[in-house]
């Protein structure tokens, strides 16, 4: 079972309504270190894209990491297109020869949707529903109270499952 939640990076709306501040430097500790251990995925995309627009130094910052770890995700996801075209002129081969197997056809049909999809992903410039779900394991920015002052924190969602 899976347990996933839509989330909602608009900084401006937190602090017209809330009057919560950033915790630039969270959240450039958090992308430089999942840039590093390749956990980018982990960072759903909606809240990447809340950072591109820099507000401040830090920000700057912010926004710069968040462009090289795109770039680092566009190449992972290239080279993974690359393996997948391979894999899907593999099973076309088998398929085309003398005695095709079943192995090949599921080859065939998982190479061509993962293509697509990552082909998709690759391409498609507009914002989409799935960018801001986030699933168990996943960074999501929660606003929290410390000291009287309200910010804006990344945190790891978690799912407990009742007793």
């Amino acid at each position: 079972m899976c347990y996933s939640a839509q989330i909602e990076a608009d900084y401006d709306k937190f602090v017209r309504e809330w009057g919560a501040v950033i915790s630039i430097k969270r959240f450039v500790e958090l992308f430089w270190g999942k840039r590093k251990d390749g956990g980018w995925t982990k960072i759903p995309k909606a809240m990447r894209e809340a950072f591109r627009k820099p507000q401040g130094e830090e920000g700057f910052e912010l926004a710069k990491l968040v462009a090289e770890g795109d770039l680092d995700l566009a190449d992972k996801l290239y080279r993974e297109v690359a393996t997948l075209q391979e894999r899907l002129a593999k099973a076309e081969g088998v398929l085309a020869g003398p005695k095709p197997t079943k192995k090949a056809a599921e080859d065939q049909r998982i190479a061509t949707n993962k293509l697509k999809a990552a082909q998709h992903d690759l391409t498609r410039a507009e914002p989409a529903d799935k960018d801001s779900r986030i699933y168990p394991g996943e960074w999501a920015p929660v606003m929290i109270k410390k000291e009287g002052q309200r910010i804006v924190v990344p945190m790891r969602y978690q799912c407990r499952l009742p007793r």
